[in-house]
């Protein structure tokens, strides 16, 4: 069983960083901190059977530096995803991305493409359990329509930009980024000033990720820093942090049970 709790650093990822072109000839800079994504499998010379082997049933967790003019093409993942986007600029789908945005899909749920501007995109990939890669579109289109009872269900937030001047707050906010029905995946933005305690609900069944887009935060011992990213399984309950002298500006991200 998996600890209720995983944390990693930019550094940790930095570490595990790889290029990977993608089928349609993007290029990309893929970053890993938690779990095992394909990419880096085929990397170290194994079979996606092998690295599925050592894999499933690990949240997942990677950036994404996607080049400047570059298309990821339309595709669909069989695991529930988050993808934060927190730098550069460009689109997903028809949806603009000039700030942070939050975007999720469900299993079998195409999506895209992803056009990064001039600067290109980065955009972190989050999922809570193991997947074996992209279904590009339109040659899986096959697959969904022969899918019983399938539904298509994507969301995406509205771009939000950076808090402002977080050491000047005072106590902690969380702003609704997504909400769909109740039960449904979720998305917040908290921004806190120096030492105010953020509190989250239970976890719920699906878990969450929490990423720190600036500042730092302590729970339980352990300092959580910019551009850190926490794991949180289902069966948590409340999570309670602190933010640092600096303040605190983070993302949280929960999966509805089952997806």
């Amino acid at each position: 069983m998996w600890p209720m709790i995983l944390h990693a650093s930019r550094s940790q990822a930095a570490a595990r960083r790889l290029k990977y072109v993608t089928p349609g000839g993007a290029t990309t800079f893929v970053s890993t901190y938690l779990g095992t994504n394909k990419m880096e499998g085929l990397a170290q010379g194994q079979t996606v059977e092998q690295v599925a082997a050592g894999a499933v049933g690990q949240p997942m967790a990677f950036l994404v530096e996607q080049a400047g003019g570059h298309t990821v093409d339309a595709h669909y993942h069989e695991a529930a995803q988050f993808q934060l986007f927190v730098g550069g600029s460009g689109h997903v789908g028809t949806h603009a991305l000039d700030g942070v945005t939050v975007h999720y899909a469900a299993p079998h749920s195409p999506y895209g493409p992803i056009v990064a501007g001039p600067q290109g995109v980065q955009y972190l990939t989050l999922r809570h359990d193991w997947d074996r890669g992209a279904q590009w579109m339109p040659q899986a289109a096959a697959v969904l329509r022969a899918m019983p009872n399938r539904k298509h269900l994507t969301f995406t937030s509205q771009p939000v930009a950076r808090c402002a001047d977080l050491p000047a707050l005072s106590g902690a906010s969380q702003t609704p980024l997504l909400r769909t029905a109740e039960g449904g995946p979720q998305a917040w933005r908290v921004c806190a000033g120096p030492g105010a305690v953020v509190r989250s609900d239970p976890v719920g069944a699906g878990g969450q990720f929490w990423y720190v887009l600036a500042g730092s935060a302590r729970h339980d011992g352990a300092s959580w820093d910019a551009d850190d990213c926490v794991y949180v399984s289902g069966d948590e309950g409340p999570l309670i942090c602190q933010a640092g002298e600096g303040g605190v500006e983070l993302i949280r991200m929960a999966f509805a049970a089952g997806g």
